[in-house]
């Protein structure tokens, strides 16, 4: 391996640890926003964070999984 590739693989490393710092500033930030979406509509943040997953599913696709849900759980007899 020369040593244009060397310091190349090094800067990406580099980027890399970046990367990871950055995720795991945004998770801390979701968890904030969860937390106080939680607080504001007294419900449990896992039922949150539900609410928000199939809200971004029907904001990026138009797709309404919760109707999908609720129609096989009625046709099931749960």
């Amino acid at each position: 391996m020369d040593d244009g590739t060397k310091k190349k693989v090094k800067v990406l490393f580099s980027t890399y640890l970046d990367l990871l710092e950055n995720r795991k500033d945004i998770n801390d930030q979701v968890s904030d926003l969860v937390k106080e979406i939680s607080e504001l509509t007294d419900e449990k943040k896992p039922l949150i964070r539900k609410m928000l997953t199939f809200w971004k599913k029907k904001y990026e696709d138009g797709l309404d999984e919760l109707d999908d849900l609720s129609t096989l759980i009625e046709e099931l007899g749960a």
